[in-house]
């Protein structure tokens, strides 16, 4: 028996725990809300230093170098900012400090929505004495192993990297990687310097922006690659759903209804079966986002990018 005395406190309890949490979930909003801001600010200002890219500068060398367009064609990637000093920071120092470990040349692209508003930053530092991927040599101070040259910041999901051209376009060319598009540019610039006028030129980042959210049916046994479960069986590797979920399209880069014919860019030097499964998902999301749209992908050779294969055409021709 529990006196109405008694379920007075207890009914007062549970609301006075409730409004309590309700207060901390505020506070954690608010708090991450804060931090986006800042971030988001912080994005902004990264690209709005940079400058637009000028003959001759790291940026311009870099990317000639590095996709085999001609000189007057990297003035078509407008989008790209060159920082002449941008710090690369990892870790922190024996104070508790932000550590920064180089200080250089940088490529800086924004990340935009499907509105075109910035909302993160794709950073490359760039060295031109080092060849041939001409980025620097950066190495972690504590475990001497090497950090990625490229760095992301703020948000990715749901967005993409400009590299040339309009989003009003209704011809898209996407692809994972800032050169492969931008080598794939140059070659639709020499052959129909119309066509590229009119085209839409885009990185999503990385493969899982490319391809979006998966279905939660679809995985499947990789036909060869095995690996060893906790009983100790051999069971095949599992890979994720050629099939988009349909509830979260929007995981992935904005792609406008409008959007008639679309060109993806596969990536050769990573695994076929995993990469021919995420491009496979990123068609399907496509022809949902924008039924009747013209989609395919096409190929470099295996273990080869189109930003190599295009530059050493270039270089033979």
């Amino acid at each position: 028996q529990i006196s109405e005395a008694r379920r007075a406190e207890i009914r007062a309890e549970t609301e006075l725990r409730a409004q309590q949490a309700a207060s901390e979930a505020q506070a954690r909003d608010r708090k991450a809300n804060e931090f986006r801001d800042r971030e988001l600010a912080k994005c902004r200002g990264i690209y709005e230093h940079g400058a637009a890219l000028g003959a001759g500068d790291p940026v311009w060398r870099y990317m000639m170098a590095r996709t085999g367009m001609a000189g007057d064609m990297v003035a078509g990637l407008g989008h790209a900012h060159i920082v002449d000093r941008l710090t690369y920071w990892h870790g922190k120092d024996e104070r508790d400090n932000p550590r920064d470990i180089w200080c250089g040349p940088a490529m800086v692209l924004p990340f935009i929505d499907a509105a075109g508003e910035v909302i993160g930053v794709h950073q490359t530092w760039i060295d031109m004495d080092n060849g041939p991927k001409f980025r620097p040599l950066l190495l972690c101070p504590d475990k001497r192993e090497s950090l990625p040259t490229k760095k992301m910041r703020g948000s990715k999901n749901g967005g993409l990297l400009p590299v040339a051209g309009e989003m009003s376009a209704t011809r898209w060319v996407v692809g994972e990687g800032i050169e492969n598009v931008a080598a794939w540019y140059g070659v639709e610039v020499k052959d129909d310097a119309a066509r590229a006028c009119s085209t839409f030129y885009a990185a999503a980042g990385d493969i899982g922006n490319l391809a979006g959210s998966a279905a939660r049916s679809g995985r499947f046994g990789h036909p060869s690659e095995t690996k060893i479960d906790a009983k100790g069986v051999e069971r095949p590797v599992m890979m994720p759903s050629p099939e988009p979920e349909p509830e979260r399209l929007g995981e992935g880069f904005p792609l406008g209804p409008h959007v008639r014919e679309l060109l993806f860019l596969g990536d050769g030097d990573s695994e076929p079966v995993w990469t021919a499964a995420h491009m496979a998902r990123a068609e399907a999301r496509a022809a949902l986002i924008a039924p009747g749209i013209e989609v395919s992908t096409v190929w470099p050779p295996r273990g080869r990018d189109w930003a190599e294969i295009i530059t050493a055409a270039q270089v033979a021709a």
